[in-house]
């Protein structure tokens, strides 16, 4: 083989290496600026649907309540007598720290936590009208009680990693109990106020936990899923109630949220549990009572529920809040007295809370809606 030869086939190889390169370059710069955020778009609109309302267009109006928040993402709004100041009627906190508003959404007050917290909901250990914080906890954040002012008060004793912690007072003597469902086999732990251990109960995965009156007795039963997928009812002592089989509707139950049914009125409170595109309303025997349309609805995602008075002549409206997760996005669901789906609306953010606002002058409530950093309101069109 020649010099010349040799020279062009080196070039040519040379030639095939850089068309290469920049094939492999220009592949990575398509990817990145124009097929990866079409498979992600595409993703999130499979899982949630394309942003904005596509049931009940004009049904409701929403406005921006409170922005600029200095709370992180919101995970609870609380509405009541929660801090000593008479102006604060609201508080809302987040994963990043909490803010008092006053009722018109003037800011009052605000706290910044020391960390990072994954879900933190308002509530008040002593019902003495000074609120803490609790962060529910997750397989990265210990559960754990802050102080009114964003301290910490008390961190989960409970070893490995938790899943979720609910709070309440199921033994009637005034205070505040709190039950940790852990990951693995670490079983569901029950603490005192101050976070000490009162007992443990052996169970799997305890995806996630609440407390409420779910028997009709009066008194709070704790709830909670496990990695069978069943829902378990336990009572003060950590026996179970009920939960030895399988959901009523053979699925597998993940997250739920507790909430009366069919009005808000109704005793015992009912669990919702989201699966595939539905709702399941199920007793505290897993027995279904009804089956709500939700699309887009997940069985791993979390749910909240509340009722609103939309309207002063009409009957109260059940709505449901949907985050979903991978997509950093959430679903608001909103169904009349005979359970249809009347609204739906996919929120570009992973909103994660809700609570209800009195209008003046009437007996007709807002709902509002925890973002990222800001509160949405949401009235009746008229």
């Amino acid at each position: 083989m020649n010099r010349t030869t040799k020279n062009v086939l080196l070039g040519c190889g040379i030639g095939c290496v850089v068309v290469a390169v920049l094939g492999a370059v220009l592949a990575l710069v398509l990817w990145a600026k124009v097929l990866r955020p079409a498979v992600s778009r595409a993703s999130r609109e499979r899982e949630a649907g394309p942003v904005g309302v596509s049931v009940g267009s004009g049904f409701v109006a929403s406005r921006v309540f409170a922005d600029n928040l200095q709370t992180g993402p919101v995970t609870d709004i609380a509405a009541g007598k929660f801090d000593p100041n008479p102006k604060v009627a609201f508080v809302v906190a987040g994963r990043e720290g909490a803010t008092f508003l006053a009722r018109d959404a003037t800011p009052v007050s605000s706290l910044t936590f020391a960390d990072r917290y994954s879900r933190v909901d308002v509530i008040d250990v002593e019902k003495d009208g000074t609120c803490e914080f609790m962060n529910r906890g997750s397989w990265t954040s210990a559960p754990l009680v802050l102080n009114h002012d964003g301290t910490v008060r008390w961190r989960s004793p409970a070893p490995g990693g938790a899943d979720d912690m609910a709070a309440g007072d199921v033994d009637g003597d005034g205070y505040l109990e709190f039950a940790v469902g852990m990951n693995g086999g670490g079983g569901v732990h029950l603490l005192d106020r101050a976070g000490k251990e009162r007992w443990r109960q052996s169970d799997g995965n305890v995806w996630h936990v609440e407390i409420g009156d779910v028997t009709g007795t009066g008194r709070p039963s704790i709830v909670h899923t496990n990695a069978g997928g069943r829902l378990k009812v336990r009572d003060a002592t950590g026996r179970v109630l009920s939960g030895a089989a399988r959901a009523g509707w053979g699925g597998y139950a993940n997250q739920f949220a507790l909430a009366p049914w069919p009005s808000p009125t109704a005793t015992p409170l009912r669990l919702l549990v989201p699966g595939d595109d539905t709702v399941q309303v199920v007793d505290a025997a897993s027995k279904v009572l009804a089956k709500l349309d939700a699309p887009g609805a997940s069985r791993t995602d979390p749910i909240r529920a509340t009722y609103v008075q939309l309207q002063s002549n009409l009957p109260p409206h059940l709505a449901l809040l949907i985050t979903r997760q991978l997509s950093n996005q959430a679903i608001l669901y909103i169904y009349d007295a005979q359970a249809r789906l009347v609204y739906r609306e996919t929120l570009s953010e992973p909103a994660a809370a809700l609570a209800l606002l009195p209008l003046p002058n009437t007996s007709a409530q807002a709902l509002l809606v925890g973002g990222k950093g800001r509160v949405l309101q949401y009235v009746a069109a008229h």
